[in-house]
């Protein structure tokens, strides 16, 4: 099998499946190298640093996917969503993989921010306003240690925001 593909073509399906795969992605990155380099089943690769940089980026695009997922409101209703908390935890695994890797995540920061954001006020606006159970599963002490390490200032985004924790069903 692995005589019909080039390296290339080998790695870049790695790399496509650490995108599209789990809710591991560091998991992922070490099944993959394990396959390249030692699976029976395997091409046994000699890896090089431009042979593994790829499947790193992917191990962060696929970071940035996770976080972003959960929170996007359109997603609340969909098995796929795992919740604030989730995107939360994952946000933490992945600043600890880019700093390992010193990898740049500035614009995923940003990204998480702005969605964390808009999130904030879809969840006021269907809790408060609107009356349906807030979707939150987090504490508040976690909603704003997540908010600060991206920079978001709650207060800003949702002025009443521990009101979204008043939920009596919570």
């Amino acid at each position: 099998m692995s005589q019909e593909f080039s390296r290339q073509e080998l790695i870049a399906d790695e790399a496509f499946l650490l995108v599209e795969g789990g809710e591991m992605p560091e998991v992922a990155f070490h099944s993959a190298v394990y396959y390249l380099t030692q699976d029976e089943e395997g091409p046994f690769l000699k890896l090089r640093d431009q042979d593994i940089a790829p499947l790193k980026e992917a191990v962060v695009e696929r970071y940035r996917i996770i976080v972003l997922r959960d929170l996007y409101p359109e997603n609340k209703t969909k098995a796929m969503y795992r919740g604030v908390e989730r995107s939360a935890a994952n946000w933490l695994r992945l600043q600890l993989y880019a700093e390992r890797e010193k990898r740049d995540i500035s614009l995923i920061k940003s990204q998480a921010a702005q969605a964390l954001g808009d999130f904030l006020r879809h969840e006021y606006d269907a809790v408060i306003r609107r009356g349906e159970a807030s979707c939150l599963n987090c504490s508040q002490a976690r909603l704003a240690a997540y908010a600060k390490s991206l920079g978001v200032v709650l207060e800003n985004e949702v002025a009443q925001w521990r009101q979204l924790f008043l939920d009596p069903l919570r």
